[in-house]
């Protein structure tokens, strides 16, 4: 891994969760260490991106990558322990912490990341992979 990879990347990615095209032939780079935010008008595919970058939603075509390696690659596991999701519409308990919304934007952790805090379990949620 070099200094000037990025963390996190795609290339030609086009997704259409509904058949529909949202995102078209995007090229996106996240780098270490650096915070990121992601903008734009309603519906302009933000949420749809960063379901792909999650492995929730598989593109239509084009590719992700996490440390140059394409996040298919990945066993489910480490790929959770690397990258999270904390989605928008999430109804989150009042007085509820920060740790502990971080720790629910993780995909099921059973070992080798422990906070402290209980395994979250989405039973309804597969991911593509």
């Amino acid at each position: 891994m070099n200094a000037i990879s990025p963390a996190l990347h795609t290339e030609a990615l086009f997704a259409a969760p509904s058949g529909t095209p949202v995102l078209r032939d995007v090229n996106v780079h996240f780098p270490h260490g650096a915070f990121s935010a992601i903008i734009g008008p309603n519906a302009s595919g933000k949420s749809t991106l960063m379901r792909c970058l999650a492995k929730l939603l598989p593109p239509s075509s084009g590719r992700a990558f996490l440390d140059g390696r394409d996040i298919r690659q990945f066993e489910r596991g480490l790929f959770a322990k690397r990258v999270g999701l904390l989605p928008q519409q999430t109804q989150f308990p009042d007085g509820a912490t920060p740790l502990e919304l971080v720790r629910r934007g993780r995909i099921l952790i059973t070992d080798g990341f422990d906070l402290g805090l209980p395994t979250i379990r989405w039973p309804w949620r597969k991911p593509w992979w």
